[in-house]
């Protein structure tokens, strides 16, 4: 929401340029930087809700994070530890093109 507001803003800037004010100081700020400040709001967010809502009991949530994985009692269609190999091999792979198109760009 955050992110398709900026653009409604820009795209309306284009059109008409806007009256100075907030409006337009959000237009102003580079999208990249816009990008960080969203992550920032997305994260408190995330944190917040997280910390004013009760946590699922322990039983929901077995089997589906890390610290669970290798639980004993993890129901059988979870993945397989060949199948969690492919998962962290590709990961590993996105995050080394990040890093390379990050650095071929810069």
């Amino acid at each position: 929401m955050l992110g398709s507001a900026r653009f409604v803003l820009e795209v309306c800037n284009g059109m008409q340029p806007l009256a100075p004010g907030m409006a337009l100081s959000v237009v102003k700020i580079n999208f990249l930087h816009y990008a960080l400040y969203m992550f920032l709001i997305c994260t408190a967010v995330l944190i917040g809700v997280s910390l004013l809502t009760t946590p699922p009991p322990a039983e929901k949530l077995r089997g589906l994070t890390f610290a669970t994985a290798s639980d004993h009692d993890a129901p059988k269609e979870h993945e397989s530890s060949t199948s969690r190999m492919i998962s962290v091999l590709f990961s590993v792979v996105l995050v080394l093109t990040l890093l390379y198109l990050w650095w071929h760009f810069r």
